[in-house]
């Protein structure tokens, strides 16, 4: 069994602490983003906001478990941490696709109806349903991290409260761009408004991609092997380590985050950008959907 010695299993571990580390940085640069150019916050970018926050904390619980892994206790802790917060990622992201959904079906303007509700959801009651495993003893060493145990108990709450959930938002988000995407070949778009559209399309489609050979090393434990398990797990773990940092390259990319951020290093100072020329609208007033939609749609 020539993968599962301890040297693969040490390469392994690294790879995947590595790209933790990686993912870090990028959540905690979209953190810095919002705290010190206020010029680019606004509704959509909260959004964004709390996805970097959740990655932020999945990808600290994640270096820290390396760090205390024979700690049983913290190992729990940060698997409990860990779930939660990919899970609550997952639902913000498909809070963009769903605001997506209802500014292109029904022109929805009112943003923030449920706002609440959704912070509720991921602050508060997301970590307490992921809090019951420790109850029943289902978190443990698993692999390269703290997860469920690979047992029937730690199965039924794997499948039922996290890849089911899972799995839940990624086909809602798949029928929500499905209904977008035809709706959008109906309509006359403006240039801008269709990169926007494009963009916010990518944080939702990263959440589905990294799921797929997550999902399949999850199947396939029942049907163990030894390198081609050991590698789709490398594999998926790191995926799932650097979502922080594929969301940030997604954000950072765009044309008037780079331009605060050129004009922010030129002049070693936060320079007020109009509003109206920034692919994200007022935090306080019109979310950049509204604008967008209500001057550059015809149907």
């Amino acid at each position: 069994m020539a993968c599962s010695t301890h040297e693969y299993k040490f390469i392994g571990e690294m790879i995947v602490f590595i790209c933790a580390i990686i993912g870090f940085l990028g959540s905690l640069s979209i953190i810095l983003l919002y705290a010190f150019f206020p010029q680019l916050r606004s509704y959509s970018f909260r959004l964004i906001l709390y996805i970097g926050i959740f990655n932020f904390i999945q990808s600290l619980s994640t270096v820290l478990s390396y760090i205390h892994i024979n700690n049983t206790a913290l190992c729990d802790f940060f698997a409990m941490i860990f779930h939660s917060a990919y899970l609550s990622s997952t639902i913000w992201s498909g809070s963009i696709a769903l605001n997506l959904f209802l500014v292109v079906r029904y022109g929805l303007r009112d943003f923030t109806r449920f706002h609440k509700l959704w912070l509720f959801t991921t602050s508060v009651f997301i970590p307490g349903i992921f809090a019951l495993p420790i109850i029943t003893g289902s978190y443990g060493h698993v692999g390269y991290y703290c997860s469920f145990k690979e047992d029937t108990v730690g199965n039924i709450w794997r499948f039922s409260i996290y890849y089911g959930v899972i799995w839940t938002c990624a086909l809602a988000i798949c029928t929500f761009y499905l209904i977008v995407f035809f709706d959008l070949k109906k309509m006359h778009i403006a240039p801008n408004t269709r990169i926007i559209i494009e963009r916010l399309m990518m944080y939702p489609i990263i959440v589905v991609i990294i799921l797929i050979p997550l999902t399949l090393l999850r199947l396939h434990v029942f049907n163990k092997g030894d390198c081609e398990e050991y590698y789709l797990s490398i594999f998926s773990g790191s995926l799932q380590a650097l979502v922080g940092f594929f969301n940030a390259v997604i954000y950072t990319y765009t044309s008037d985050v780079k331009k605060c951020i050129k004009e922010k290093v030129k002049a070693k100072s936060v320079i007020e950008i109009p509003r109206a020329s920034l692919s994200v609208g007022s935090s306080q007033g019109p979310n950049l959907l509204e604008e967008s939609f209500k001057d550059s749609i015809e149907i």
